[in-house]
């Protein structure tokens, strides 16, 4: 038997939920949000994330990249710190969106770079912090960036959100009602506008993904 997905649970809850109809994963967000541009897709995610965190756009900060020597400005579309009564273990935490329906023009290398990049930035007023990439990895295609330049050998999703979550990199997915949910390696923090125990037991045992990897 194959081992229960969060991601595609939540993904399958959504179709059903709102009657998108079957569909693979690179299909989904393009049913989903066809032609909407990326700031409409952070709007209609701030309601969500405004029940729990105090919700900034476009924040700056310094990126000491690892494959460069120079430092370099950046700016990332949100940052999120809980609310003095949110139960949140994780700490602040930046999300770069990008264009829902996945154009042609968006590649999944890229959206991957600049969430690392964004990791190892130290944010004005913050420090540094977990990064969520919205859309999650779900919406790409193998043709993309998770195939080999000169092979047809693709990551498997699964692997690659592991890789991702140790480097303090996780998933934020929209729901069609404007819910939000995030993962990290996998692992449910929020799902539907709910905070797991997932992010409430890092929080008492004073490991959060921000502390392990600040």
């Amino acid at each position: 038997m194959q081992p229960a997905d969060p991601v595609e649970e939540f993904r399958q809850w959504d179709i059903a939920q709102n009657n998108v109809g079957p569909c693979t994963r690179p299909e989904y967000a393009e049913k989903v949000f066809h032609g909407w541009s990326e700031k409409q897709f952070i709007e209609f995610s701030i309601p969500s994330l405004s029940k729990f965190f105090n919700v900034q756009t476009e924040c700056w900060g310094t990126c000491f990249p690892f494959s460069q020597v120079k430092r370099k400005r950046v700016r990332v579309d949100v940052i999120c710190t809980p609310t003095s009564g949110t139960e949140w273990g994780i700490g602040p935490f930046a999300i770069e969106y990008k264009r829902p329906d996945r154009p042609a023009t968006v590649r999944l290398g890229d959206h991957i770079a600049q969430a690392i990049d964004y990791k190892a930035t130290y944010w004005d007023g913050h420090g540094y912090m977990p990064v969520f990439m919205c859309p999650g990895l779900q919406g790409y295609t193998a043709a993309d960036e998770f195939a080999y330049a000169k092979s047809n050998q693709c990551i498997h999703y699964e692997s690659a959100r592991r890789v991702l979550g140790g480097l303090g990199i996780g998933e934020m997915f929209v729901a069609r009602d404007g819910k939000v949910s995030l993962f990290m390696s996998a692992e449910r923090l929020m799902v539907n506008e709910r905070i797991t125990r997932n992010a409430v037991v890092q929080k008492k045992a004073g490991r959060g993904v921000a502390s392990a990897s600040s």
